[in-house]
């Protein structure tokens, strides 16, 4: 990773051993913000978080995802805890961290579930879903995460008020339970939603 480097990204420095423990080397990012304690913070209102939000985020972190699928990296464990957002004069940065990274301590790890089937040869299948996991995480933080996904899926249709149709595709297309039908990495950047 230290060789792999993309703006959506956190990129690694160095890495090295002392005393038993592993020490990793991050760039420095001014006043970062994990994604999950924006959504905790808005968990209150109504509706979630806009859209229009959601659609940014989703975009930045596919095209890390997209990224690391080129390097043949699949990242293992996408969620709001792993994607962090800094502020560069007027706009939003929003950096993925990869698996390997320590939790924020301060943060609760939801329950989520894994794709029926989920191994070794579908991890990047796997990456795809924690996508649509995302969006609805992002869409209803109150939502439980630990369903099978036509339940899940069904519960996401009946939310008040309910996502747009754009927003429940790509959700859908993201969770599909057929392995290889999920769209690739490279085709979920063409959905409509993430065009916006």
């Amino acid at each position: 990773m230290r060789f792999l480097h993309h703006p959506n990204i956190i990129n690694y420095i160095d890495l090295f051993q002392h005393e038993n423990h592993v020490w990793v080397v991050l760039e420095d990012l001014s006043d970062p913000l994990y994604l999950k304690k924006v959504i905790v913070a808005n968990l209150n209102r109504d509706a979630g978080m806009k859209e229009s939000f959601i659609t940014t985020v989703l975009r930045n972190v596919i095209n890390a995802v997209h990224y690391l699928h080129r390097h043949g990296i699949s990242h293992g464990n996408i969620s709001a805890g792993q994607v962090l957002l800094s502020y560069a004069g007027s706009s939003i940065l929003v950096r993925l961290k990869l698996a390997a990274m320590i939790e924020d301590p301060d943060m609760y790890s939801r329950a989520r579930r894994r794709p029926a089937g989920a191994n070794e040869k579908t991890r990047f299948e796997t990456d795809i879903w924690d996508l649509g996991l995302l969006a609805i995480e992002m869409f209803d933080s109150a939502m439980s995460l630990d369903l099978e996904s036509p339940q899940l899926l069904d519960d996401v249709g009946k939310m008040n008020p309910p996502p747009s149709p754009s927003l429940m595709s790509f959700v859908k297309q993201a969770m599909h339970d057929v392995p290889s039908e999920k769209p690739s990495i490279s085709a979920l950047l063409q959905i409509p939603f993430l065009k916006r």
